[in-house]
């Protein structure tokens, strides 16, 4: 058994807070669990053909940008998550939406930015693999995809999974829609500590925005006396994982 996980850390530091906000020369730490409220939604399950498909969010609402003044400065995170579980893998988008609607910045002299201040908001995240041994050791990595190798009880090699990062994203205004483009780094630590940044968003004027990152988990396909490989689930893990999604892969049955 197998498990790939998508999740985000809270609790290590303030370096290592999940969300921050750049704007001027502030790097402002915004921790998800200052958030006042937590809802998860989701849809039925649907299918496409043969292939079931579901759809499910997890907001945190009114997550403090300032942990001390300012308490009415707030922004929502919502992760979309999309979930397609095909024969030989299976796709989970994991977009965040953030709303800063209600969001306010401020100087360390405590004046407001003005209206047109360009600010950046980053994300971290980590990825990892599971195996019945503990932690599974990556074998590929680029600064777009993490890659682990295992082979099968036949011999071959089977890429479980891999990370799509997509450093497009889109920024909403009162006037509608615009493309943009953000960055990404990984590290390597035998786990796939990402960071994904937004830049080029306007104080006042963006009202909220989507990134678009995928990730592909793949698994040999079901066969006559093979048992069941995929088992798919999401959730939200108390004090260090603060969301994540996690595929759970069972190899084949050996002959």
């Amino acid at each position: 058994m197998y498990v790939a996980m998508f999740m985000l850390n809270e609790g290590l530091g303030s370096k290592d807070t999940t969300l921050e906000i750049i704007i001027g020369n502030q790097t402002i730490y915004t921790p998800l669990n200052t958030s006042d409220d937590f809802k998860l939604t989701r849809s039925p399950v649907k299918y496409d053909g043969p292939i079931p498909t579901l759809d499910f969010n997890i907001t945190f609402e009114r997550i403090r940008v300032y942990q001390g003044n300012h308490a009415d400065s707030t922004f929502d995170l919502t992760f979309l998550h999309h979930f397609r579980g095909d024969w030989n893998q299976t796709n989970i988008k994991v977009e965040a939406l953030f709303d800063f609607s209600n969001a306010s910045f401020y100087q360390s002299n405590g004046t407001e930015f003005s209206s047109g201040e360009p600010f950046t908001a980053e994300i971290r995240y980590i990825m990892q693999l599971m195996g019945p041994r503990g932690l599974v050791i990556p074998t590929g990595r680029t600064n777009t995809t993490f890659e682990y190798n295992l082979t099968l009880d036949n011999g071959s090699p089977l890429t479980v999974s891999k990370l799509e990062m997509k450093d497009s994203f889109t920024i909403y205004n009162g006037t509608g829609a615009i493309a943009s483009m953000g960055y990404s780094s990984m590290m390597d630590r035998g786990l796939a500590f990402v960071t994904h940044g937004f830049p080029n968003m306007t104080y006042k004027d963006t009202k909220s925005m989507k990134s678009d990152p995928e990730v592909i988990v793949y698994h040999d396909r079901v066969t006559g006396n093979t048992i069941p490989i995929l088992i798919a689930a999401t959730g939200v893990i108390a004090a260090v994982a603060a969301i994540g999604a996690v595929v759970f892969i069972r190899k084949r049955r050996k002959s």
